[in-house]
């Protein structure tokens, strides 16, 4: 568990300073469908894709990103959420009026992966 979050710290400080890197997270629990959210680090972005009947298709924008060195957060469009990915555990969590509704734990695949 160690060596997994010292490779996210590392992924994640490396896209930092990469700038215009676009990185895929999918992220999971024990419960409900993965999130699956492409950032664009160069343009400030976040988008969504979806799983709709077998196939992951992006939503139809993307939302704009508040990147820091601690923390990815963006809000959802559709129902004034907002989601967050902290930046050292990886730990994506969905936030309505200051509450967590849920968490998810995230990993990064390579860019244009397939989703697998």
């Amino acid at each position: 568990m160690r060596e997994f979050l010292f490779a996210l710290v590392v992924i994640f400080g490396f896209v930092s300073v990469a700038g215009a890197q676009t990185v895929r997270f999918i992220c999971t629990n024990s419960v409900g469908a993965p999130e699956r959210v492409e950032v664009d680090f160069g343009r400030k972005t976040v988008l969504e894709f979806n799983d709709h009947q077998g196939r992951i298709e992006p939503e139809d924008t993307s939302a704009p990103a508040i990147i820091s060195e601690a923390s990815i957060s963006w809000p959802d469009t559709f129902d004034g959420t907002k989601y967050s990915i902290d930046r050292a555990s990886g730990v994506l969590k969905k936030w309505f009026e200051g509450s967590a509704l849920y968490t998810k734990q995230c990993r990064s695949l390579p860019t244009g992966s397939s989703w697998q």
